[in-house]
C-alpha cells in the first residue's frame, strides 16, 4: 500500500453552498464545462462532485433550509490536525461555531472563522491529498484571494493557524507554505469599504471576455469586467444567478 501524501496548508477542496442546486449546475456546468455526479446524503439532501474528465474539481449542495446564510462558496486547507488548527484559530481571535466533523470515507474538517468573518475549512482527508504537478487548465480552481478588514491582524491570524508564510510579489501580499512562486497559495488584500471580508477562489478560463459574456447570458452578475495582474494573467469577478461569487483568471501567455 502506498504511503498517503499530504500537501498541509494547500488549498485541496472547494464547495458551493446554494439556494438553488440545479440552477447552480446549470450555470457552472455551462460557463466551466463541469459535470456533475450526485451522492446522497442524510435527510434527503443530495451532494453535487463536479468533474472535468474524470478530475474531481468541487462539491455543490442546495442549503438547508434553516441555514440563514446567503449562497456562498468556501475553501478548504488541508492540515496536519484539525483539531489543533481550530485550537490555534480560537486563541487567536476567530471563532468555530460548528463541532469538528467526521465524514466516513472522506475525511475530518472544521470550520474556521477569522476574527474579521472570513471562512475555511481545515481539512483532513482520509486519502491523503493529489499535490499539483502542472499549471491548473480550463475548468480548475488555481488560487485564493483574502479581502480582510485588517491586514496585520490576517497576517499573524493565518500564519498561526496554517503555518503560511508571507512575502512579496507585485506589491501583493502572498501566503505560502513555503519559499518561492510555486510554494505561493494565496493573495491578502484590504476589503473595500463597507464590504465584508471574505475569501474568493479563482477558476482557470481560456478567456476572460468569452467567459464574462457566458456567465451574462446565463443569468449572472459581473462584479468586476477586468483586473489586470502584470505578468500574471486576468480576472474579472462574477456573481451567479443565485448570489454566489467566484473569480475567472485567464492566464498570461
Amino acid at each position: 500500500m502506498s504511503e498517503k501524501i499530504y500537501t498541509h496548508g494547500r488549498f485541496v477542496w472547494r464547495e458551493l453552498l446554494t439556494t438553488d442546486d440545479e440552477g447552480a449546475k446549470g450555470f457552472y456546468g455551462e460557463l466551466f464545462g463541469w459535470s456533475f455526479k450526485g451522492m446522497d446524503m442524510p435527510h434527503g439532501t443530495t451532494y453535487w462532485i463536479a468533474h472535468v474528465g474524470d478530475a474531481h474539481i468541487c462539491g455543490m449542495m442546495k442549503k438547508p433550509d434553516e441555514a440563514e446564510v446567503p449562497s456562498h462558496w468556501s475553501a478548504y486547507v488541508s492540515v496536519d490536525d484539525v483539531d489543533a488548527a481550530v485550537a490555534r484559530a480560537k486563541a487567536k481571535g476567530g471563532s468555530s461555531p460548528m463541532p469538528i466533523m467526521d465524514l466516513d470515507g472522506v475525511g475530518r474538517m472544521g470550520l474556521v472563522i477569522d476574527a474579521s468573518g472570513a471562512i475555511t475549512w481545515a481539512f483532513k482527508s482520509v486519502h491523503g491529498d493529489t499535490p499539483m504537478t502542472e499549471p491548473p487548465k480550463p475548468g480548475r480552481f488555481c488560487w485564493e484571494s483574502l479581502a480582510a478588514k485588517d491586514l496585520e491582524q490576517a497576517k499573524a491570524f493565518y500564519t498561526e493557524v496554517y503555518g503560511w508564510k508571507t512575502s512579496e510579489f507585485n506589491g501583493m501580499t502572498v501566503f505560502g507554505v513555503g519559499e518561492g512562486m510555486e510554494n505561493q497559495v494565496a493573495d491578502l488584500m484590504l476589503a473595500q469599504e463597507g464590504m465584508p471580508a471574505y475569501w474568493g477562489s479563482h477558476v482557470v478560463v481560456e478567456s476572460a471576455a468569452d467567459a464574462r459574456a457566458k456567465a451574462k447570458r446565463l443569468g449572472g452578475t459581473i462584479l468586476a469586467e477586468e483586473i489586470a495582474v502584470p505578468g500574471v494573467g486576468l480576472i474579472s469577478v462574477v456573481q451567479d444567478p443565485q448570489g454566489a461569487v467566484i473569480s475567472l483568471f485567464q492566464p498570461q501567455m
